[in-house]
């Protein structure tokens, strides 16, 4: 399976912060959060992406990210993913307890593997290979953060009913949607609190 999609440095950093100060305001320490499709990109291109919102990105790096998404969907390159590090990161005030990142794309497990190899979390981290279309994670977390996903997906239905399974009641789910899920109310855009 090839990656069809990318990320970059602080692409979705507002979304988090956003999720984190809602977080905060609920008093969360020690959560669990699963990070669900974190993408990736072709580990040597990775310091010429953009940095921060697609909005912001100039002509050049535009172009950049064309080359970049030819050379990734090609399957033949290591990839690199920023997204889990920049989560451990914004939401190291809250000391969370586990860091778990699912993905249907084995490379961009295997990056957070090296990542985790190469001692860059300050959280314990697990990964698992799943289809969120096809299957909900398994488990339940407080924090659960699926940017970019649902638009990528053929099922769209399927996928939010497996993203909301993965939401404890009272958890937060961040996510790129408009209308809050069922069992869901809106704190924030892309931020909704399950409630029921």
């Amino acid at each position: 399976m090839n990656l069809k999609t990318t990320t970059w440095k602080g692409r979705n950093i507002h979304n988090l912060q956003r999720t984190l100060d809602f977080a905060v305001k609920k008093k969360m320490v020690h959560p669990v959060i699963i990070d669900i499709g974190p993408g990736g990109s072709v580990a040597f291109m990775t310091a010429f992406l953009p940095l921060g919102k697609k909005a912001e990105i100039s002509f050049y790096q535009l172009c950049i990210r064309k080359v970049e998404s030819l050379m990734r969907k090609s399957g033949l390159f290591r990839l690199n993913t920023m997204e889990p590090l920049e989560i451990a990161g914004i939401f190291s005030p809250l000391q969370p307890g586990q860091l778990m990142v699912f993905d249907r794309e084995k490379k961009v497990l295997n990056a957070v593997r090296d990542l985790v190899d190469n001692g860059q979390f300050n959280v314990p981290v697990k990964t698992a290979r799943i289809d969120i279309q096809k299957q909900s994670p398994g488990v339940e977390a407080d924090i659960v953060i699926a940017l970019n996903i649902l638009s990528r997906t053929t099922k769209k239905e399927m996928a939010l009913k497996n993203l909301v399974a993965a939401t404890k009641l009272h958890g937060l789910i961040c996510i790129n949607i408009d209308e809050s899920p069922p069992g869901f109310r809106k704190l924030g855009r892309s931020v909704f609190e399950r409630i029921k």
